[in-house]
Formats: structure tokens, C-alpha cells, sequence
């Protein structure tokens, strides 16, 4: 996915139990690792709960070049999703 610096993305995901049920980890976090190396972790508000076993968040990408980011979940359900690869490119207009 490529988007222009600045701009803001909504991410969702979806955690199942082992009978593949819709459920709620204790813990939910997304990570988004920038270009330059420096990691971000986004919990509870941040990370909206949307129903069970439901969840999303908002980054607004302010630095160009590769990010990654992926979902964490502890608890009854862990799970770390794969990178979610987001390539940030310049603007001329910001």
C-alpha cells in the first residue's frame, strides 16, 4: 500500500479462538515500526474496540520511506499478525 506523508490510515483486525469464534484478547496492541527505526505502540483508547473480538486504530504517517506495522494480542488468544508492509512517499504539497 502507498500512501502520501501526512496522511492518515485506519487499520482493523479480526482475533478468533482456537474454535475460530470471534473473541476479545486480554491485551491488543499495534506496532508500527518507521523508516528511521523508531517503534510505536498503540494500546486501549487509542486502539478502539469495535465489538467482539473487533478492533482498530488510526496512524497518521509522518515520515517517508517503508513502515511496517502489525497487530499483537495476549492473553486467552496470542497472536502477532505478519507485517503490514506501508510505503510513505513525499509530497510536494505538505
Amino acid at each position: 500500500m502507498t500512501i502520501n506523508v501526512d496522511t492518515q490510515l485506519k487499520f482493523s483486525t479480526k482475533f478468533r479462538n482456537s474454535s475460530g469464534a470471534l473473541a476479545d484478547p486480554s491485551t491488543v496492541t499495534m506496532s508500527l515500526l518507521s523508516p528511521s527505526g523508531v517503534l510505536t505502540s498503540l494500546a486501549a483508547p487509542v486502539v478502539s474496540h469495535d465489538g467482539l473480538g473487533l478492533y482498530s486504530t488510526a496512524f497518521t504517517f509522518g515520515e517517508s520511506g517503508t513502515w511496517f506495522a502489525r497487530w499483537e494480542a495476549t492473553g486467552d488468544i496470542q497472536l502477532t499478525s505478519e507485517d503490514i508492509p506501508v510505503y510513505v512517499s513525499e509530497t510536494r504539497f505538505v
